[in-house]
C-alpha cells in the first residue's frame, strides 16, 4: 500500500516537474523575444538620432557656406532640435559642444 502510494507521489511530482520545466522553457523564449525587442529598439533610437544628428551637421554647414567668410563680425547660430537642444555652434574660437555628452 505505501509502496503504490510512494509510486503515484512520484508519479506527480514528474509530472509536476515537466510542467514547470515547459512553463520555464516558455518563459525563456518570451525573455529572449523581450530582449532582442529592446535591442532592435536601441538600434532604431540611435539611427534616428543619427539621422538627427547628421541633419544638424548640413543644416550647420549650409549656413557656414552661406555666410561670408570675409566678415569681421561672429556669428552665432544656435539650432534648438528634439533631440540636440542644447547643441550650440559658435564660429571662430569656440567650438560645438553637446551638453548632454559633457553631463555625463
Amino acid at each position: 500500500m505505501k509502496s503504490k502510494k510512494i509510486k503515484c507521489q512520484t508519479e506527480i511530482v514528474k509530472r509536476e516537474r515537466e510542467i514547470h520545466e515547459r512553463i520555464n522553457e516558455t518563459l525563456d523564449r518570451q525573455l529572449e523575444i523581450i530582449k532582442r525587442t529592446n535591442e532592435l529598439n536601441r538600434q532604431i533610437k540611435e539611427a534616428k538620432q543619427q539621422q538627427t544628428h547628421e541633419a544638424y551637421q548640413r543644416k550647420t554647414q549650409k549656413l557656414d557656406i552661406e555666410s561670408d567668410s570675409s566678415s569681421t563680425k561672429r556669428h552665432y547660430n544656435v539650432f534648438a532640435s528634439h533631440d540636440y537642444l542644447y547643441d550650440i555652434d559658435v564660429l571662430d574660437d569656440l567650438q560645438s559642444f553637446d551638453i548632454n555628452v559633457a553631463l555625463k
